[in-house]
């Protein structure tokens, strides 16, 4: 099963504390303590002190999502945020110095990964999309970035690549093509009929932060993380999350405050999104997704 891919070395402590200390701008932050976060798919992620984190590009490809995210995520989180909801906003893109890729300082969102908690546990998260979600998917002006991976019509998505499949059923079984069964139905249905609309991107239990009690405001107990894939499309792209993160109960409730922004179809191409998510992790790399997948394949199969 491949991994993630990389251009460059892994960085370590040592590698991030001299991208840390290369900016002299940036103050003492080199000294503060360091914890390495995660390695996604495009970044390597490390906290620093308790109010910053790191996202260190490891392939060519990430370039263009840390730029737009520096650009264009306080844009896109404006309604998280004024709904109480904390966001790992931008704070300085770094050009200069040893790494070869712009990488992003960006504030740390406090609080429990969705991954990390039973899923009983997270309706205080999907409340807080609830209320929040609909304002973030606003019209987004001309320039707004395109990703052709995500937000586009589903006709015009690319289908999960065939060895991908392959390997998905050899995991799933006929679940794969039941959820491929559910992708396609959602191609079917009718795009998306307003404008292109801000979209995170990418919803899931990794991205999303159960934080403590004593903000205020409808989403005070959400926190959103990376908006690394923030583009303009189809809201039906982050929906797809509320079969992702969460169970039949919070997600009922939570499209009771949200159907009524959007067109009739949104749940049947959300639903194709989250299968298609499904499909291509499964697929890929599903590793750091394991308890996810399977929780996904049974709400959008049970």
């Amino acid at each position: 099963m491949p991994g993630p891919p990389t251009d460059v070395p892994e960085p370590d402590e040592a590698y991030v504390r001299t991208l840390l200390a290369a900016v002299p701008e940036l103050g003492d932050v080199a000294g503060l303590p360091l914890t390495f976060v995660a390695r996604g798919w495009d970044n390597s992620v490390w906290r620093v002190g308790e109010t910053l984190s790191a996202r260190v590009p490891v392939r060519a490809q990430a370039v263009e999502l840390v730029e737009n995210e520096a650009a264009w995520a306080r844009e896109v989180a404006g309604p998280f945020v004024a709904q109480g909801a904390g966001a790992s906003l931008p704070v300085r893109l770094v050009s200069t110095g040893p790494h070869p890729y712009p990488w992003l300082l960006a504030e740390w969102v406090d609080g429990t990964l969705l991954e990390h908690l039973p899923v009983a546990e997270r309706g205080p998260v999907a409340a807080g999309l609830a209320a929040a979600l609909h304002g973030v998917h606003r019209a987004a002006p001309a320039d707004a970035p395109l990703n052709p991976f995500r937000g586009v019509d589903l006709c015009e998505a690319p289908l999960v690549a065939g060895d991908a499949i392959d390997r998905a059923r050899v995991r799933w079984g006929p679940t794969a093509d039941a959820l491929l069964d559910v992708f396609l139905a959602a191609r079917a249905a009718p795009a998306w009929p307003g404008p292109r609309v801000w979209c995170h991107g990418d919803l899931h239990p990794r991205n999303l932060v159960l934080r403590s009690p004593g903000g205020a405001g409808p989403a005070a107990r959400l926190g959103v993380l990376d908006f690394g894939d923030l583009t303009s499309g189809d809201p039906a792209t982050d929906l797809g999350v509320l079969w992702l993160a969460f169970d039949e109960a919070q997600r009922a409730e939570a499209l009771e405050v949200l159907a009524p922004h959007y067109d009739d179809a949104v749940v049947t191409r959300a639903r194709g999104w989250a299968a298609r998510f499904v499909l291509a992790v499964s697929g890929v790399h599903p590793e750091p997704f394991e308890a996810t997948l399977a929780h996904a394949a049974a709400q959008l199969l049970g």
